[in-house]
């Protein structure tokens, strides 16, 4: 089977990505998405929940909400452990996998599966942000028994496991909410619930190349990207690549041509640099959410320092020259050069510890929304 190219596709979905985002900016004029007034002292806000549990504005303070929008196998379980180690957040880990095998029976990335999705996981994202699961109770039976989530999630399983009014009160109690989405195609269709939640999106990047070698490690039966000497992607590793490579361009886009709310609403950041620096980047991800750094925190960021030293470009080990050209011929150029992420162009340089394959990003949109190390050289 041949790889598909995505051209025409990633041109239709890069322009309806556009087209949103000029809606959105109307409709922002016009005030259909009213902010939710987490930063008022004066709101009185409540939400009904269970078991007479009621959340007030006032009592949440300065409650910060903060999704990680991001794709399998790009480092965002790491993040989200820099967060979700930090006592005062609930922490939900990938609500779009329960949502999609519980919903679906199945769990997909592509775009059309995901947007056969995209309303009951807008609708739980709302429902996990406001602590209210009464309309999501499906979600109980896979935080209780898949391994991810109770290896993940930070909840209190303890005491034995979970039930609605028992996470109803845990998350009640935390200052703070974070997801780690992985299933939202199109941030801009997330718009309407960010603007209400005040919800700060932290855009997680990865090198393709990176990705497409982990996600290879992660397959049943792999066998590695070499084969016998000869170039071996597999068509599930091709096509992955090139929806992918769409996904990044559509966000960027999407985001960088969107009204002023969203982009201060959203810090860029590539793997490779939070595995490079994660005591520089945590503490900007922090402050970008408005929260001071804690000694917890600083010490679950030592740790990750010390157990993945040099991790930002290790995919680099074991591949052939071949294998990353095909690599590279899926994805647009003009992608790479949008996240900085320098071509090869032969094995020489590949193999080449001295030389960096991550770059400064340029600045590419109309509008350019902060990136954690916007401007400043890779090392």
């Amino acid at each position: 089977m041949c790889a598909p190219s995505g051209k025409g596709l990633a041109r239709g979905f890069i322009l309806s990505s556009l087209l949103l985002a000029c809606c959105l900016r109307l409709l922002m004029f016009k005030g259909r998405y009213p902010r939710s007034g987490n930063h008022g002292t004066d709101s009185t806000i409540t939400h009904d929940l269970p078991g007479k549990h009621q959340i007030s504005q006032q009592v949440r303070g300065h409650r910060v909400n903060v999704m990680i929008h991001a794709r399998k196998r790009s480092g965002s379980s790491v993040t989200g452990t820099f967060f979700g180690k930090n006592p005062d957040f609930f922490y939900f880990y990938e609500p779009g996998w329960i949502v999609s095998h519980q919903v679906r029976g199945i769990t997909r990335e592509d775009f059309e599966f995901l947007e056969t999705i995209r309303p009951q996981l807008l609708s739980f994202l709302d429902g996990i942000y406001s602590c209210n699961f009464t309309q999501h109770e499906y979600f109980i039976e896979d935080v209780n028994n898949v391994n991810i989530f109770r290896v993940n999630s930070e909840l209190p399983f303890e005491s034995g496991p979970m039930t609605i009014d028992k996470i109803t009160r845990f998350c009640l109690s935390k200052k703070h909410v974070i997801t780690k989405v992985l299933r939202i195609y199109n941030i801009i269709s997330a718009a309407p619930l960010i603007r209400k939640h005040d919800i700060k999106v932290i855009f997680l990047v990865r090198d393709p190349r990176g990705l497409t070698k982990s996600r290879e490690t992660f397959y049943p039966g792999s066998k590695g990207l070499v084969k016998e000497g000869e170039l071996y992607l597999s068509d599930r590793l091709r096509t992955e690549i090139v929806d992918y490579c769409r996904w990044l361009e559509v966000n960027y886009m999407a985001i960088s041509n969107g009204p002023d709310w969203l982009r201060n609403n959203t810090r860029l950041v590539r793997y490779e640099d939070i595995f490079q620096r994660p005591l520089d980047i945590v503490p900007q991800l922090y402050e970008f959410t408005g929260i001071a750094t804690d000694d917890v925190i600083r010490n679950v960021t030592e740790e990750v320092s010390d157990q993945k030293p040099g991790n930002a470009e290790a995919w680099r080990k074991g591949v052939t020259f071949k294998n990353v050209q095909a690599m590279q011929g899926l994805c647009p150029d003009r992608v790479w050069k949008m996240f900085g992420y320098r071509l090869v162009d032969s094995a020489e340089i590949l193999h080449n510890d001295d030389v960096s394959l991550v770059e400064t990003m340029p600045n590419v949109g109309p509008h350019e929304f902060q990136d954690i190390y916007y401007n400043k050289k890779y090392q």
